[in-house]
C-alpha cells in the first residue's frame, strides 16, 4: 500500500488485498538491487529489469519499453540541445517514468505485457507535468517553447502511430502542452504552423465494439492527415507534423474538423540528420492550392474523404486567419454531361471480425472510394 498507494494506514485497496487462507505466491526470479531504485539516469533500466521480469520483446505490446528507452535517451543523446531547465526537466522526467514501473517489479506482481503497455503509456502525461513532488517547479509548461517541442516532436518521430496506446499518450501530452499559459499567446507564423481544416467523409462508418467515439475520432483524423502528408510529400521536404482533434465535432456528422501543425524538422526532430532548413510558406501555399483545386482526397482503412475548407492559424484559437479556402464542390457527372450533387452512403457495422468480412470491407471499400473519387474529385469543367 505505501509504495503503489503512498498510504500506510486505512483500507487495503483491492490491487494490494488477499483471501483469508489465500497461499502467497512469488516468482523465484531475483532482480539486481538497482532495479528497486532507479536512477533514471540508466536507460538499460529498462532491459536489465522490467524486460527480464516481463519477457515482452517481440510482442505486440512491446513498443511501451522501447518509447520509454528513446525518453530515456533523450538526455543522453541530445544533452546539449536542451536549454538548463529543459535537462533539469528531461532528466527528473525519465527517472519518474521508471520509479512509476518499480512495483510491478515485486516478486508477488504479475501482468500481461499489455497491462504493462498500458500502465507505462498511462504514466507518461503525469510525469510529464508533475516528474518531481519535491521540486513543483519542474514541470512541462515551465519549459520555453523550444524545449517543449523539440522533446514533443522527437518522440513523436519515434514511436508507431498505429499503436493506439502511443497515439493515445501523445495526444495526450500535445493536450497538456495546450493547456500551458504559453500556448494560448503564441505565434503560429514561424517555423510552427497552424493549419484547420474541414474534412467530410463518406462510406465505412467502422463501428468497432472495443473502440470508444474518441479513439475513433483521433484514429482517423491521424490517418487522413497521414495519408495527405504522404501526398504532398512533407516527410522528404523536412516537415513535421501533427494532427490534433478534439473531439469538438461529431464523427457520425459525416465531417471533421481537425488541426494540422506543421513544424521545421531539422529544428525540431533532434534525432533528424543531415536534413535542409524545411521551407514552410512553399508547403503551406501549396497546401491551400490543393485545398482550392479540390485535389486533396483520398480513403483510409476506413472512409474516403476529401478537404472541403481550410484556414491558416495565426494564434492557438484561430481567432486570427492568415488564409481561408474552401474547395470545389463534390460533384457527379451524368450522362448528359449536367452535374450534379450526390451523397452516397455505406455504412457497415463490425461485430465480431472474422476473415470473411474483413475481405469483404476490403473489396467493398475500393469499389466505393474509386466511384466517390471519380465522382467527386474533380469539378465538371
Amino acid at each position: 500500500m505505501a509504495e503503489v498507494h503512498s498510504k500506510d494506514n486505512g483500507p487495503v485497496s483491492p490491487d494490494c488485498s488477499c483471501s483469508y487462507g489465500e497461499q502467497h505466491k512469488e516468482s523465484n526470479l531475483t532482480l539486481q538491487p538497482r532495479c528497486y531504485s532507479p536512477s533514471g539516469t540508466d536507460c538499460t533500466w529498462y532491459q536489465d529489469c522490467l524486460e527480464e521480469k516481463y519477457k515482452c520483446s517481440g510482442s505486440k505490446d512491446e513498443y511501451a519499453m522501447t518509447f520509454a528507452t528513446k525518453f530515456c535517451n533523450l538526455y543522453t543523446e541530445h544533452y546539449g540541445k536542451f536549454t538548463t531547465d529543459g535537462q533539469t526537466w528531461v532528466n527528473a522526467v525519465r527517472k519518474c517514468l521508471q520509479v512509476t514501473l518499480v512495483p510491478i517489479l515485486r516478486p508477488w506482481r504479475s501482468l500481461s505485457c499489455k497491462e504493462i503497455k498500458e500502465l507505462a503509456f498511462d504514466s507518461h502525461v503525469p510525469c510529464y507535468v508533475h516528474p518531481n513532488d519535491k521540486i513543483p517547479g519542474v514541470s512541462i509548461c515551465n519549459l520555453g517553447p523550444s524545449d517543449i517541442f523539440s522533446v514533443f516532436w522527437t518522440l513523436k518521430s519515434s514511436i508507431l502511430m498505429s499503436v493506439d496506446s502511443s497515439l493515445k499518450t501523445i495526444n495526450g501530452f500535445w493536450k497538456t502542452i495546450k493547456q500551458c499559459a504559453f500556448f494560448k499567446s503564441y505565434s503560429f507564423d514561424g517555423d510552427i504552423r497552424n493549419i484547420q481544416m474541414t474534412v467530410e467523409h463518406e462510406g465505412f462508418e467502422v463501428i468497432r465494439r472495443r473502440r470508444s467515439v474518441s479513439e475513433k475520432s483521433i484514429r482517423l483524423s491521424n490517418d487522413i492527415v497521414d495519408h495527405i502528408a504522404k501526398q504532398l510529400n512533407w516527410d522528404k521536404k523536412g516537415i513535421v507534423w501533427f494532427s490534433y482533434d478534439d473531439n469538438s465535432t461529431s464523427i457520425t456528422s459525416q465531417k471533421l474538423l481537425i488541426n494540422i501543425f506543421l513544424a521545421d524538422g531539422n529544428k525540431y526532430d533532434l534525432d533528424q540528420k543531415n536534413v535542409l532548413k524545411s521551407d514552410l510558406n512553399a508547403t503551406v501555399a501549396d497546401f491551400q492550392t490543393k485545398v482550392q483545386t479540390g485535389d486533396l482526397f483520398g480513403d483510409t482503412k476506413d472512409v474516403c474523404f476529401k478537404v472541403i475548407s481550410s484556414q491558416g492559424c495565426s494564434d492557438a484559437n484561430c481567432d486570427v486567419i492568415s488564409f481561408n479556402v474552401t474547395a470545389n464542390p463534390f460533384v457527379k457527372e451524368t450522362s448528359d454531361h449536367t452535374p450534379v450533387k450526390t451523397n452516397n452512403k455505406i455504412y457497415i457495422i463490425i461485430g465480431m471480425s472474422s476473415l470473411g468480412l474483413l475481405v469483404l470491407v476490403t473489396i467493398v471499400s475500393a469499389i466505393f472510394c474509386s466511384h466517390w473519387k471519380h465522382g467527386f474529385g474533380k469539378t465538371v469543367k
